[in-house]
């Protein structure tokens, strides 16, 4: 299993993840789009995912709460387009 983390802060940009299950969590703070090509991203307590910049697009991408209890928060702020 990869370093999510790590993989994604020395990628720069765009990111394409090859297939996989990758342990998180993965704080993005970039705008920047990251494909994840059907991988997992997966953590056994959240967050899972934080985004932290405006700009960015997250597609084909599945993540996953594995431990017991789940708490979630949800916030979103996506601009509509004209």
């Amino acid at each position: 299993m990869e370093e999510i983390q790590k993989h994604f802060d020395q990628s720069g940009g765009d990111s394409l993840l090859s297939p996989g299950e990758y342990q998180g969590p993965l704080t993005v703070s970039r705008p920047c789009i990251l494909d994840g090509a059907g991988s997992t991203l997966w953590a056994e307590h959240g967050p899972v995912l934080t985004i932290t910049a405006p700009g960015v697009t997250i597609k084909n991408l599945r993540v996953e709460i594995t431990g017991g209890r789940i708490q979630m928060a949800q916030r979103f702020n996506v601009p509509r387009r004209p």
